[in-house]
């Protein structure tokens, strides 16, 4: 087992301050790493992680509950590369079923940005009929597991996007 060490930095200077802060994180019990370079292609959906019940339907899929660190970068320089990065979300237990058009949290991820994510078991829910917050401790509100991530490019550009996933 290795430890992941993660370690994000801000920094900007306002009215002659330094302002921003570092972080980091090292996240123990890593045996395993998927990182890989997909070129989405415009006006596509492309699918750049599955996850699943036991990590084995597919050489590209990973077990959902094994996910410790998770990350997507969009690699575009162009500012006008940004991209939609669907995450679409089990609607029960480890059943690897998210509706098309349910279940599913879009957000942009413009270029040259990343997304991070820890644990991707039972960590995400959407929902609009309640802005009442998911009891982490009891899991009263039902969070879900991840289920895939989905890549779109609208805007008619073929844009490269890195994938880093840590696993137990």
């Amino acid at each position: 087992m290795a430890d992941l060490s993660v370690t994000i930095t801000e920094s900007v200077t306002l009215n002659g301050k330094a302002r921003g802060n570092t972080i980091s994180k090292t996240i123990s019990g890593i045996n395993n790493t998927v990182e890989k370079l997909v070129t989405c292609l415009a006006s596509n959906d492309t699918t750049i992680l599955k996850t699943g019940p036991t990590g084995h339907t597919s050489d590209a899929e990973v077990h959902v509950d094994d996910i410790k660190y998770l990350r997507v970068t969009n690699l575009a320089t162009n500012a006008a590369h940004k991209v939609n990065l669907s995450l679409q979300i089990d609607d029960a237990e480890h059943a690897s079923n998210a509706s098309s058009g349910q279940d599913v949290c879009n957000l942009l991820l413009e270029a040259g940005h990343s997304f991070i994510m820890g644990a991707t078991a039972d960590a995400i829910v959407v929902s609009s009929d309640n802005a009442t917050p998911v009891d982490i401790a009891t899991g009263a509100g039902g969070l879900n597991d991840l289920e895939s991530i989905l890549i779109n490019e609208s805007i008619g550009n073929n844009v490269q996007i890195e994938l880093f996933v840590a696993t137990a």
